[in-house]
């Protein structure tokens, strides 16, 4: 069963098509450290643009990693 939820996230994300973002004066430093595995964590009230925030830092992302490095996963999506 987690097999086939997995299996699904994974797929899911690699179909994904990032939206357009628009800049936003905010600086998170996300850049990939071979040896150093840490995460980054944006929390805020709803509706404020988190969810684009992380877009645009896997947008910036993929301009030195490949999509199956990284991954998104969207908890509230069932």
């Amino acid at each position: 069963m987690f097999d086939e939820i997995y299996s699904t996230i994974f797929t899911d994300w690699q179909n994904f098509k990032l939206p357009k973002v628009l800049p936003r004066d905010i600086r998170i430093d996300v850049a990939p450290v071979k040896h150093i595995r840490k995460a980054t964590v944006i929390t805020g009230f709803r509706r404020t643009g988190k969810t684009y925030i992380l877009y645009s830092l896997i947008s910036k992302l993929l301009h030195d990693l490949s999509k199956s490095d990284l991954l998104y996963v969207n908890f509230e999506d069932e």
